[in-house]
């Protein structure tokens, strides 16, 4: 069985209009977005954007009036997640952890700070002996 050779690749002049309307398209498109989101006024308070931190600990007024639509017998299955064993032996299991960890990669460069400074010290009480 022969292998077909791979042809060379030539830059041709179909290539270079391709790369072109290609440079061209995205060129726009840049300029198109940029222009889009300067001209838009931008309000911190908005309500749709998303990810938005508010400073009350209250859900936006949109999520509060999407959950007071909802079922009471679904609300009380919302509300009740947190009081489920599997909820609560993972917050158990997430303090434990947090309580082990606490200081773990400090602690960790003083353990190898101490072994480094023990094994320098050893070898020159050998070398020291040796002599």
């Amino acid at each position: 069985m022969k292998k077909k050779k791979d042809k060379d690749f030539h830059f041709t002049f179909k290539h270079f209009l391709r790369l072109l309307a290609f440079i061209v398209i995205v060129y726009y498109l840049f300029n198109y977005l940029s222009s889009s989101l300067e001209n838009r006024d931008y309000n911190p308070n908005d309500p749709t954007v998303l990810g938005q931190s508010s400073k009350s600990e209250e859900l936006p007024k949109i999520f509060d009036d999407l959950y007071q639509n909802i079922p009471s017998d679904t609300k009380d299955k919302i509300e009740a997640i947190p009081s489920l064993p599997v909820i609560i032996k993972a917050q158990e299991g997430l303090s434990s952890l947090q309580k082990e960890l606490n200081g773990f990669p400090q602690k960790q460069l003083n353990q190898f700070k101490k072994e480094l400074i023990r094994s320098v010290a050893d070898d020159m009480i050998n070398k020291i002996d040796q002599e």
